[in-house]
């Protein structure tokens, strides 16, 4: 059975004093032994609209990008955007790093996330847990 990548591994809310977005974590395969994970986010389409009992109205679409949700007023869809300083190419021998990169970006990190990681650049499920790394 084959991987297809990119993938999306993850998402969580991240929260600023004056806002609230969600970021989704994307790994991608650049060749046999090498990957790249990367932050990323859905673009902003529009203002949310709401109807007389204050309920939003989610479009569908909106030219002609697939809406996604709503987040913090605004409605997101179409592709994820990444950005260079939000990712980190790996392979087998850095692959300790790219879970400390995680870790210090705040990312919440678990076993099933490690193994996806591993598995990208063919290290083992029990190679991987048995990686040195930081705590965080």
């Amino acid at each position: 059975m084959t991987t297809e990548y990119p993938k999306i591994l993850g998402s969580q809310q991240i929260s600023s004093m004056v806002s609230t977005w969600d970021e989704h974590l994307r790994l991608d395969k650049l060749d046999h032994d090498t990957a790249v994970i990367e932050i990323c986010q859905y673009e902003v389409l529009g203002e949310a609209q709401y109807d007389d009992k204050g309920e939003c109205i989610l479009p569908s679409d909106v030219d002609p990008e697939n809406v996604v949700g709503i987040e913090d007023g605004l409605i997101v869809g179409g592709m994820l955007k990444c950005w260079d300083d939000t990712l980190f190419k790996y392979d087998a021998k850095t692959l300790p790093d790219a879970i400390n990169w995680l870790k210090e970006i705040g990312w919440k990190f678990n076993t099933s996330l490690l193994v996806e990681l591993a598995q990208a650049v063919g290290v083992s499920a029990s190679e991987a847990t048995a990686l040195p790394t930081k705590p965080k």
